[in-house]
């Protein structure tokens, strides 16, 4: 289940109310976005592909009479997604894929650790490039989740096919964006997540602080923080959740300067706050995206 280096990020879930709206979100941010894509479970998608290899995944409901019957008869995607969509407001961020060679494996050794979290899930969709390229792609995941934290879960993310389609064009964004940093978590007690999160992430790798930890996994930095780190480090001051809850990402740009007038025309709040820019989703959501210069 785990390497030294600790798991890689495959992608992150963003459950947003329509994928219209999250479109105009992310473009008006300068992210190119791909086509709209579909689940055969009720949900579906318009990705955020970053150079780095990791996507975001804007994740709306398209069809919610076949969306809450799958969740009825177990699939353990669709639980996660109605708990997160019922306790918060749009957009937030909910689960973290991580790269798998074998997710049964993985099934039974988050089963073995007490953090299974429902049933394997296999499914196909269809993927289709801005230029017309389509493919047929399959995945097989398995997942883990904190019994804390209903809404919040890691799972693992098998790709049941040879070749990845080219994205390259997907990853060419206007601000610059290039890849991921950190995934940003709350907790009013980081300590209690240990556990969990060196568990299912494979790693080790922490750094305590006076406000929380950090996990070095294989791609990235896991944070989580109390209610006083993330207010100091990101000006949000979320206490609200006696469990984990994945709250933002930090994410690698050019140059931040580019965000800047993209987020004041797009109307969202963005605050210089340690170095970076942090921008907050609209209104009630307590999710953010911050950014963060490269360093050459």
């Amino acid at each position: 289940m785990s390497g030294s280096a600790g798991r890689f990020v495959d992608h992150v879930v963003m459950p947003v109310a329509g994928l219209a709206s999250a479109r105009a979100l992310f473009e008006g941010l300068g992210f190119t976005v791909a086509p709209d894509a579909a689940h055969p479970f009720g949900t579906g998608n318009a990705c955020v592909f970053l150079a780095d290899g990791i996507y975001i995944e804007p994740l709306a409901v398209l069809d919610r009479d076949l969306a809450e019957s799958e969740a009825v008869q177990g699939n353990a995607f669709l639980r996660r997604d109605v708990a997160y969509r019922l306790r918060h407001a749009l957009p937030g961020f909910s689960g973290v894929a991580l790269r798998s060679d074998d997710a049964e494996a993985d099934n039974q050794a988050f089963r073995a650790a007490s953090f299974e979290a429902g049933d394997i899930l296999e499914f196909g969709r269809r993927f289709e490039t801005p230029d017309g390229e389509a493919r047929d792609l399959r995945f097989r995941l398995a997942f883990a989740g904190e019994r804390h934290a209903p809404e919040t879960f890691v799972f693992s993310c098998q790709r049941l096919f040879d070749a990845a389609p080219d994205r390259g064009a997907l990853t060419a964004h206007a601000n610059g964006v290039s890849g991921l940093q950190r995934l940003v978590y709350s907790a009013m007690e980081p300590e209690a997540t240990r556990p969990f999160l060196e568990t299912v992430l494979g790693s080790s790798a922490v750094v305590a602080n006076s406000y929380g930890f950090s996990l070095t996994i294989g791609n990235a930095v896991v944070e989580v923080l109390g209610p006083d780190g993330l207010a100091a480090r990101y000006g949000e001051a979320r206490g609200d959740a006696a469990g984990l809850r994945f709250v933002g990402l930090v994410l690698e740009t050019a140059d931040m300067e580019r965000v800047r007038p993209l987020a004041a025309a797009a109307g969202l709040q963005a605050v210089d706050i340690l170095g970076r820019l942090v921008v907050h989703m609209p209104e009630p959501s307590a999710a953010f995206l911050a950014f963060e210069t490269a360093v050459r």
